[in-house]
């Protein structure tokens, strides 16, 4: 066997490592001019059938090699047919008893009601670079800055739009859950907690390890040419990966409440918005925020476009706030927030950034708890008027109690 195909097996099996969780996190990519997204495009003459692509900004950017993804959607079924040259590969965490580690894609159903699928892929023609296009293809959507990696056929009792299609938090799946759990584990007990977050990395980039739930997929490259020795571990990158079809989503407590957002630029306010998800609705929900529908003004009332670099400000009442930093608009259109999720921690009543026993207190006060919300009190957390145990519930939630506010910076 020659030294290519040794490095060629080598490549694959070290693959198999990295998107299963098994392997040390790879290099961050040294450029970031060229991004890198997800992209579904419904196939014409078929209900329910897309065309899965990996998207760069960048046509003449490097290929992607490997990476990981989750899509649910409210179906009965989600499957996945590999384009020609790419293969899946497991994501359960643990692998059953038995269990191979290729061609596997993982199904399940998240606490929403979800049902997704869930998996890795990679390019199995190690003697061939990956395709820079899918203008080869023929298929809709080619373009010379797409992958095509496969078909997603959703089976449903009626047609899906596309925005039915998410693409879910790893952390929802049972595998995601493992990881976490383990790594939360290590924590408590004194273990290596550095090894497992390089673990779950590879597979879901944890800007903020307060809210796991909001993170990136991982996609690998080797930014040299194939006669070079693209194969050799040494060569590996990684880049995050989003969803090019979806919106910045929110995840938080009562859709009536609306909320803010403000840009700041060198600390400066340059102008807000807000953003109303729904007149009806108690509990939690999930609500997309789409900048291109936003009416975004200045100080003085009047509407602008938002362009340039800024730091965003998402706030809520009875949650924590939520800041990103360094987040690029170009006419009013924000590339690099699409797909991501923000799970918002609820029950901070005092509006002081830490949800902690002085809200608990404040919320089960004899004087609020157990009667009608008084208009305009933050004390109501899932918005059906009245302030009781389901709203002790939600503050003491593991995912809630003990949180401060969030600040990701990109």
């Amino acid at each position: 066997m020659g030294k290519k195909r040794t490095l060629a097996l080598i490549w694959a099996v070290l693959a198999a490592l990295l998107l299963t969780g098994y392997g040390a996190a790879a290099e961050e990519a040294a450029d970031g001019e060229c991004r890198y997204y997800y992209q579904l495009v419904k196939e014409e003459t078929r209900q329910n059938l897309y065309y899965l692509y990996v998207e760069r900004t960048d046509a003449g950017g490097v290929p992607l090699h490997a990476g990981s993804i989750v899509l649910g959607a409210k179906a009965n079924k989600l499957e996945f047919e590999p384009a020609d040259g790419w293969a899946t590969l497991s994501s359960v965490y643990p692998l059953p008893p038995g269990q191979a580690v290729d061609d596997v894609v993982t199904e399940g159903t998240t606490t929403d009601g979800l049902n997704y699928i869930s998996f890795g892929w990679y390019w199995q023609k190690i003697d061939d670079a990956p395709p820079k296009d899918s203008l080869s293809t023929g298929k809709t959507g080619a373009s010379a800055n797409r992958q095509l990696l496969g078909t997603l056929e959703l089976t449903s009792d009626g047609p899906l739009e596309l925005e039915d299609i998410e693409l879910l938090p790893w952390t929802e799946t049972a595998s995601g859950k493992a990881q976490v759990a383990d790594w939360q584990a290590a924590v408590a007990n004194g273990g290596d907690e550095e090894a497992y977050r390089e673990i779950i990395n590879n597979t879901w980039r944890v800007p903020n390890w307060n809210v796991t739930s909001t993170g990136y997929y991982q996609g690998f490259y080797v930014p040299v040419e194939p006669a070079e020795g693209w194969e050799t571990e040494e060569s590996l990158r990684a880049v995050d990966l989003t969803a090019a079809w979806q919106s910045l989503t929110i995840g938080a407590y009562d859709p009536k409440d609306p909320m803010t957002l403000e840009f700041y630029q060198d600390g400066v306010l340059a102008a807000t918005a807000e953003q109303t998800f729904s007149d009806t609705g108690v509990g939690h929900f999930k609500g997309r925020i789409s900048f291109t529908k936003l009416t975004v003004a200045d100080d003085s009332g009047v509407s602008v476009v938002l362009d340039g670099v800024y730091e965003l400000r998402l706030t809520k009442q009875s949650h924590v706030m939520c800041t990103l930093g360094n987040v690029t608009f170009t006419e009013g259109r924000c590339d690099m927030l699409l797909g991501m999720y923000i799970e918002l921690p609820c029950g901070d009543v005092d509006a002081n950034g830490h949800i902690r026993q002085l809200d608990r207190a404040k919320l089960t006060a004899p004087a609020r708890y157990g009667k009608a919300a008084k208009a305009g009190e933050p004390y109501d957390l899932d918005g059906d008027g009245r302030v009781n145990q389901k709203d002790l519930a939600i503050l003491i939630a593991p995912e809630n109690y003990g949180k401060d506010s969030i600040r990701i910076d990109f």
